[in-house]
């Protein structure tokens, strides 16, 4: 429908992560994102998925962190809905607290777990573990810790059973 050609060919597109209103270029709220160039709308592309968390001007959405879960759609930090719960562990961009239970024998105790070991220094989001710790729970109960190199499962002291998803490793005396 025609149109000043002048005023046409000067029309800027706006860029990804943000959203264009009455000539002014603004970035996409916290929980929304903008993929692609030309937005228009205050809600950009849309809210960021489950699983995922945007953060002011956001071109995508980020997957919450090992240990972290989003269950619900427009979260704005990393730290999403929360850390997962303790007896079970979570991978990078879970959408559960419950995304994955530790395995029987193993001892989950702390909430934000983010590797199958269920120890709280393995770390999901690189290959090395954070922190070169191994973690022993005596028949007692007592933890103690090594520093002997790679990261290993918190597991279940002898004499007591430890069945999936376990968070307290006396809870199950053999024999009993």
């Amino acid at each position: 429908a025609g149109g000043d050609e002048l005023h046409a060919s000067a029309k800027v597109i706006c860029p990804a992560g943000h959203y264009c209103m009455e000539g002014k270029k603004l970035r996409c709220l916290k929980g929304y994102f903008q993929s692609v160039e030309g937005g228009d709308a205050a809600i950009c592309e849309g809210k960021c998925p489950i699983g995922n968390y945007c953060v002011e001007g956001s071109v995508s959405p980020r997957p919450c962190p090992a240990g972290r879960y989003g269950s619900s759609e427009g979260l704005t930090d990393r730290d999403c809905t929360g850390r997962c719960t303790p007896g079970h562990w979570c991978p990078e961009g879970s959408s559960s607290s419950r995304a994955n239970i530790c395995a029987a024998g193993r001892v989950g105790a702390s909430a934000g777990l983010e590797t199958e070991e269920c120890n709280i220094y393995c770390r999901g989001d690189s290959a090395e573990p954070s922190n070169e710790v191994h973690l022993t729970i005596s028949a007692h109960g007592d933890v103690t810790s090594s520093d002997r190199g790679a990261c290993s499962p918190v597991r279940c002291p002898q004499g007591y059973f430890c069945p999936a998803g376990s968070v307290d490793a006396k809870a199950f005396a053999c024999g009993g």
